[in-house]
């Protein structure tokens, strides 16, 4: 199973995480990748998705904002069941 834990247990890759107090999430299982530079992907994003980006967005929206959207995404699809 694919899991954001899984990934942060990698010592190669040296991610670390930022942004605790959800970490029993970290177990969900990864059912999808996508890679994106739109300033607001909520509409494509759903729970159970990973996103990669290279930041060309940085400049249209800050880091926090490109995070919160992602974060809305999820919801509406979590909301939505």
């Amino acid at each position: 199973m694919f899991t954001v834990r899984a990934l942060l247990s990698e010592p190669g890759l040296g991610l670390q995480l930022v942004a605790p107090g959800r970490e029993a999430e970290l177990g969900l299982e990864v059912l999808w990748l996508h890679n994106t530079e739109l300033p607001d992907p909520s509409p494509y994003i759903r729970a159970s998705e990973l996103v990669l980006t290279n930041g060309l967005w940085i400049g249209r929206v800050t880091p926090a904002d490109f995070v919160h959207s992602l974060g809305r995404g999820a919801l509406r699809d979590w909301s939505s069941d």
